[in-house]
């Protein structure tokens, strides 16, 4: 099964945020996403996935990987 457009919508949303709030670069957040279950589960169980934002997704693949959250000042510097 091939992931469509929402489907990469959101992996795309969790990759943004992963970088902004816990401060990853762009190629970081592309592994652990590959690395963790929320493409495996997109591949099966794409409505389940959808039922979690992607702030949810990246705190999950956050926790995962034992990281921590980058200050919100940088934070909003990371957005701008």
């Amino acid at each position: 099964m091939e992931l469509n457009h929402v489907d990469k919508m959101l992996i795309s949303e969790v990759n943004e945020e992963l970088q902004i709030r816990y401060g990853l670069n762009k190629e970081k957040a592309e592994k652990l996403i590959s690395e963790s279950s929320l493409l495996r589960m997109l591949m099966q169980r794409s409505d389940f996935v959808h039922h979690e934002g992607p702030e949810s997704w990246a705190s999950i693949i956050a926790s995962n990987n034992k990281l921590k959250t980058v200050p919100l000042i940088k934070q909003k510097l990371l957005v701008n």
